[in-house]
Parts: structure tokens; sequence; C-alpha cells
């Protein structure tokens, strides 16, 4: 509740990022895409006050006190441009999210812990969107622990 969020994409991950968000009482979602219009009907059919849509060339004063900012975007993926951000317009006690797991600690990731701010990668984005994909071919929902998330990242990080 009352936290300002920088949600940056309009795919299919930002638009549930979106939602969830919308749904736990954020105070401004900042959403913010390479595709200007994307962002735009993302949030029209959001539907919703609190959401700003931002034009890209913007992105670096969108991220001002900021207290959660959400990477959405290919950026930062093995194979695409890095995304760089000034990461100290973050409010204090800022945390960053990048949902891209290859690999699981991009260059935004990794930029944000040289500056000490928490983070998260895309590891959990991962083993949660396998489960009903699992249930369907087994017909049992796996559990995401801690033990399978480090046994997936040790896999994937080689």
């Amino acid at each position: 509740d009352g936290k300002i969020v920088t949600l940056i994409g309009a795919g299919g991950a930002a638009r549930a990022i979106l939602f969830a968000l919308l749904e736990s009482n954020v105070d401004e979602v900042r959403l913010i895409n390479r595709t200007h219009k994307r962002a735009v009907e993302l949030a029209e059919q959001a539907a919703n006050q609190s959401i700003k849509v931002i034009k890209w060339h913007n992105i670096d004063n969108a991220i001002e006190n900021s207290n959660l900012l959400v990477n959405t975007t290919v950026l930062g993926m093995k194979g695409q441009p890095s995304l760089i951000l000034p990461l100290d317009r973050l409010a204090p006690g800022a945390i960053v999210n990048d949902i891209v797991y290859s690999p699981l600690k991009t260059p935004l990731l990794g930029q944000a812990m040289k500056m000490g701010i928490p983070t998260i990668d895309g590891i959990g984005m991962l083993l949660h969107q396998a489960c009903p994909g699992f249930q369907s071919w087994f017909g049992v929902i796996p559990s995401v622990t801690k033990d399978l998330k480090a046994y997936v990242s040790s896999k994937i990080s080689k």
C-alpha cells in the first residue's frame, strides 16, 4: 500500500504484473514501454487512475522515487542490449526486479547489487509459470521451494 512502482514493458508478463500491482493497492504505477502505443493500450485495458503512462525517452525521470522497479522486457537477456538506469533516483529502500532468467543476474540486477539495492531475479517467475504445464502433464502441482529454486538456478547459471 502507498507505494510507487515503475513497470517497464507492456507484454503478457507486464499485463499480469500490472493487474497484481493494482490489486495490491499501490498508489501509482508508472508504465513505460519502448512502443508507447502498447503501454497506452495496456493502461486503457486496466482502466485505473493510478496508472501513469510515460514515454520511453523519459525513463530516467520516471523511476524517480519509485519503491519498486520491474523490468519485463527482453532488455538484459542474453543477446539483447542491457537496461542500465540511474538507480540512485529510486526511493530509499527500493527493490529492483528483473523477470529475465537468462542470465539470472542481468546487468540491471548487477548494477543494483553494486549499489546495495535489494534485487529479485526471474527464477521465481520461471518456476511458477511452469507449474500449470507440469500439472497438465503429470497431474500434480509441484511446490516451488527454496531447494528447487537453488537447483534450477545452478542449472541456468552453467
